[in-house]
């Protein structure tokens, strides 16, 4: 039977408040220790897929730093202090894309790199979404928005244009409620 290690040890050395770094002391199931187990949380959040009421799958291009690179995907964010996790998609939802909702359903939760990353992301579908208004990210957001036929999804990710895990996670857990 697998089982847990038990930290024995967590120190905060994080550069920031937007990414949370831990070294951790940990002891293995074995009787090791090590003195130095990095963990990163990059924070719980929710990413929401969207469908119109015209059956379009509303999507984000945006830069991302992290990767270098523009990419196209869901749209996601951190929970606010004291948000609800559906609360969060409904407003990623609306920031992002300028679209909103009122049917929305929780699909499950993923998370990506789990030996080194602690942070959840909650999964949402939400059905009949109609555009209200312009996307409005913050400063470090600068947004394209997209409306594809739920075809190309599978193109543009079979194709490499859709290259973010959490999106192309969420579009597997989606298709069956479609």
């Amino acid at each position: 039977m697998i089982k847990k290690w038990k930290t024995l040890e967590e120190k905060d050395v994080s550069l920031n408040e937007y990414l949370k770094i831990y070294k951790h002391r940990v002891q293995l199931p074995n009787g090791k220790v090590i003195d130095d187990y990095g963990v990163v949380d990059l924070g719980a959040g929710a990413v929401v897929v969207p469908i119109t009421d015209e059956g379009k799958i509303i999507l984000v291009r945006q830069y991302r730093h992290g990767s270098g690179e523009v990419i196209t995907g869901f749209p996601a964010g951190r929970y606010d202090e004291g948000e609800l996790p559906e609360t969060t998609a409904v407003r990623e939802l609306k920031e992002e894309t300028g679209y909103e909702t009122k049917n929305i359903k929780y699909l499950g939760r993923l998370i990506s790199n789990p030996g080194k990353n602690k942070g959840w992301v909650k999964v949402y579908l939400a059905k009949d979404c109609i555009k209200k208004g312009e996307p409005k990210g913050d400063v470090t957001e600068e947004m394209e928005v997209l409306a594809v036929d739920w075809d190309k999804m599978e193109k543009l990710i079979l194709e490499g244009e859709i290259v973010e895990a959490q999106t192309i996670a969420a579009w597997m857990l989606a298709r069956k409620f479609v």
